[in-house]
């Protein structure tokens, strides 16, 4: 996270634990969580329309 602070403007991923994991205020992006049921190609293209609408309104940490 610290490499992408500031560097990036937003994280996708599909880790649940991440604010667990994180403090994620502690960093300059925005984070938009993918949550298919299974971390395979297939499952993870039907959600592409919600997360690039998610992208737009997705709030910066810090």
């Amino acid at each position: 996270m610290d490499r992408i602070s500031g560097t990036y403007d937003v994280l996708v991923t599909g880790d649940a634990n991440m604010a667990h994991q994180q403090d994620l205020a502690r960093f300059d992006v925005a984070i938009v969580q993918l949550q298919p049921r299974l971390k395979v190609i297939g499952q993870l293209v039907p959600l592409i329309p919600q997360a690039l609408l998610a992208l737009s309104d997705a709030p910066r940490h810090r």
